[in-house]
């Protein structure tokens, strides 16, 4: 079982208790199953969130990204202060077309992690920022600016439900229960 959500609502619980009672060594498939849920956390954030997609970026974080008001905007618009989606260099364009939350340098994407303690499977990641994106809150000086969350470290859905399950098949019946 896990300290953070509980498995035993469901047809895996009871087979986790039965394996633990009969079985000496879970490393093995619980490192597997570790897997299965960082390549679920890391195609939550690609696919810009589920069940529901993230809120999309603020227009202050596009601009912050293309390089500021400076870099975003051509020299004329910002002469007569016009700042429209017509008056965007071509770079800050790209720029802002392909951002995505939670994937801009893909620091939070590549540090998450697994871990077997025990009989339990423990993901996550070590970044300070994560429970903020991730629940949402203020940020900024004097927490000023409201961050939404953006869910990534979520329970499994139903085709990492089945992994886990045929993972722990095989684990304890050998391969040909696969």
């Amino acid at each position: 079982m896990t300290d953070g959500y509980r498995w035993t609502g469901n047809t895996l619980g009871p087979r986790l208790e039965e394996l633990r009672r009969n079985y000496a060594d879970p490393h093995e498939p619980l490192a597997a199953i570790g897997e299965v849920m960082i390549g679920s956390t890391q195609e939550t954030m690609q696919e810009g969130g589920r069940p529901d997609k993230y809120k999309p970026l603020s227009l202050a974080t596009l601009i912050a990204r293309a390089g500021g008001i400076a870099r975003a905007f051509t020299k004329k618009a910002r002469g007569r202060h016009e700042y429209s989606a017509a008056s965007l260099t071509t770079r800050a364009a790209k720029t802002m077309g392909e951002a995505q939350p939670l994937i801009w340098t893909a620091h939070l994407l590549h540090s998450i992690a697994a871990r077997v303690v025990g009989w339990s499977v423990q993901w996550g990641t070590d970044l300070i920022q994560a429970a903020l994106l991730n629940f949402g809150g203020m940020a900024g000086r004097g927490h000023k600016v409201h961050v939404p969350g953006r869910g990534f470290m979520l329970p499994p859905f139903d085709p990492e439900w089945r992994d886990i399950e045929r993972i722990l098949t095989r684990w304890a019946f050998g391969e040909a229960a696969a």
